[in-house]
């Protein structure tokens, strides 16, 4: 405090009791995990119960038809399907519940693009226009294995976001974001997405697709995440959609010589 002069004649302190506030505040994280938990426990239930009524409705069925051929090759072909998904879906939940702790190294983003040769195969087949655009000199600072588990999600997405457009065209652009971050965009001609959606994306078991269960982009959230990146998404309706990751860069240390 000072007087009319600017002489310094006092203090004014100021003490506020926040205790209620971080209770509510613990309230309130602690009702959010509750309510993550729930739809995570909604989202098992759903998920494993399609394939085990396919499963039970096979089974039921064997007595009385098994002697036809034409049950057991409908039977062949359905029920390995239906045990697969119900592997894929407890595996994702295992990895989801438990991911393991990123072996973090440099990685050249032409080392990243190693899994694109086999996405190839499947864009040629639908007809997609592939478009890469890759600074040679990039190079992160990751977990590789991770994060080709992330691009290959978000470019199966793509994918498959593209299949009943007019225009097929998927682009992909890694490039520097600055001295200290890289960026990849993964971006698309596809049905897009409303910002409900785009809100809800993130969330384990939310999935706009039939035969989706909707742990690929939490899977994906949680290895960028752990890789100390970002991701970001924008996205119009029938327009298409664009994902933004970014990751850090390796910054190789230069060594300062020393005299004698």
């Amino acid at each position: 405090m000072f007087d009319s002069m600017k002489n310094e004649i006092g203090y004014l302190l100021s003490i506020n009791d926040e205790t209620e506030k971080k209770k509510l505040e613990q309230k309130l994280i602690t009702q959010e995990k509750l309510h993550a938990l729930g739809q995570l426990v909604a989202g098992v239930a759903h998920e494993i119960r399609n394939p085990l009524t396919s499963i039970k409705t096979f089974i039921d069925l064997l007595p009385s038809k098994y002697d036809r051929p034409q049950f057991r090759e409908v039977l062949m072909e359905h029920l390995p399907v239906e045990v697969n998904r119900l592997n894929m879906i407890v595996t994702d939940l295992i990895e989801y519940a438990r991911p393991r702790p990123p072996n973090i190294q440099s990685c050249s983003a032409n080392e990243l693009t190693s899994l694109l040769a086999f996405l190839q195969v499947t864009m040629n087949k639908n007809n997609i226009e592939f478009e890469q655009n890759i600074e040679s000199d990039l190079t992160f600072f990751i977990d590789p294995q991770q994060i080709r588990q992330v691009l290959l999600n978000l470019l199966l997405n793509a994918v498959q976001a593209v299949e009943k457009s007019s225009e097929k065209k998927i682009k992909i652009i890694m490039e520097k974001e600055n001295g200290e971050m890289g960026r990849i965009l993964i971006i698309d001609t596809g049905k897009g997405m409303s910002q409900e959606e785009i809100n809800h994306i993130f969330e384990p078991f939310y999935t706009s697709k039939e035969k989706g269960v909707g742990l690929g982009l939490t899977l994906s959230y949680n290895l960028i995440k752990e890789n100390k990146g970002d991701i970001y998404v924008s996205s119009i309706p029938a327009q298409g959609t664009k994902f933004t990751v970014v990751l850090p860069l390796f910054i190789e240390k230069k060594v300062e010589a020393t005299q004698d």
